[in-house]
């Protein structure tokens, strides 16, 4: 029970509102990198997200929006890393915009470097 939030002394349990606040203002790093891993642990994944929106969407659009969230998240993650706090602002430094890019599997491709290739 130390282990939540707010220590011994809090609740055993907190609303879903009160758990993104607490993620937002004063979470560990070590704690929203736990959250990245999170797996489903109840429930059906292909009714809770991992399946084709009840297809609304054709195949296509469905594609397109999963892989450009998968992007936006991944490098949300190599940001926060990077600056060990929350944020959306991509860098604009050369040589930090390039940290970035290498972290997310960019390469140098002839005179494009991997940060232009981020951009």
């Amino acid at each position: 029970m130390r282990l939540r939030a707010s220590g011994r002394s809090g609740p055993l349990g907190s609303s879903l509102e009160a758990f993104r606040r607490y993620h937002e203002a004063g979470s560990q790093l070590w704690e929203r990198q736990a959250l990245v891993r999170a797996r489903f642990v109840a429930g059906d994944p292909r009714r809770d997200g991992h399946a084709p929106g009840e297809r609304l969407l054709g195949a296509r659009d469905y594609r397109i929006l999963v892989e450009g969230y998968t992007f936006l998240r991944r490098l949300g993650h190599r940001l926060r890393l990077g600056r060990d706090h929350d944020t959306h602002i991509l860098e604009r430094e050369p040589d930090r915009l390039r940290t970035v890019a290498l972290g997310l599997g960019y390469e140098e491709r002839g005179r494009k470097s991997p940060g232009a290739g981020l951009r």
